[in-house]
């Protein structure tokens, strides 16, 4: 009978500390948000971010917390043709948990946020995003589950610089195999910000 309640009150405190709500802090994504268009000779490249609430779920589809992260599409011009036009009408929610969200399938193409567990660590924030999931949808990089593969930083409230990083480093850092195929569109740009 010992063993039986020592049993019910271990697996209670395990529930217990499964059902808890993770804390996180994010810094203000506000100026990242709108449209921001990068144009160098034959090429135009635009980005558009818009703000959602990101919901982190357990295993057992408790929410672990509520963020707020960015989410986006770009669009590539080369000699005024569109090559690629991936703005779309985006979702206000995304969860990491289930994938559904997160993903092409509901016009998220770009994705990003800034975490910390402690408040205290905000202010360490450099300026830098260096976490961009990105789905290339020519190159189909991870089998187009896309990867996150580079970062931004906001250099002025107009302008934001982009970057990609080295495919094959970003390949081995996340433990992706496939070959090298580059990107489709710009791998480093500074932008300005239109609308």
């Amino acid at each position: 009978m010992k063993k039986l309640v020592l049993l019910l009150i271990l697996c209670f405190a395990f529930l217990d500390v499964m059902g808890q709500k993770d804390t996180v802090y994010s810094i203000d994504l506000t100026p990242y948000v709108g449209t921001w268009v990068y144009e160098n000779q034959d090429t135009v490249f635009t980005i558009k971010w818009q703000m959602a609430k990101d919901t982190a779920y357990n295993r057992r589809r408790i929410v672990l917390y509520v963020s707020d992260c960015l989410v986006g599409g770009y669009s590539l011009k080369v000699n005024g043709v569109e090559t690629d036009n991936y703005i779309k009408e985006l979702p206000t929610g995304l969860s990491f948990f289930s994938g559904k969200n997160d993903s092409p399938k509901s016009n998220v193409y770009l994705s990003a946020s800034y975490l910390v567990r402690k408040k205290s660590d905000l202010q360490n924030f450099d300026g830098k995003i260096t976490r961009i999931k990105f789905y290339d949808q020519r190159k189909k990089h991870n089998n187009g589950d896309g990867f996150f593969a580079g970062g931004m930083e906001l250099l002025a409230p107009d302008k934001l610089h982009w970057w990609l990083e080295d495919e094959e480093k970003v390949q081995l850092q996340q433990g992706v195999d496939g070959p090298l195929v580059g990107y489709s569109v710009p791998a480093n740009a500074v932008m300005r910000k239109v609308e």
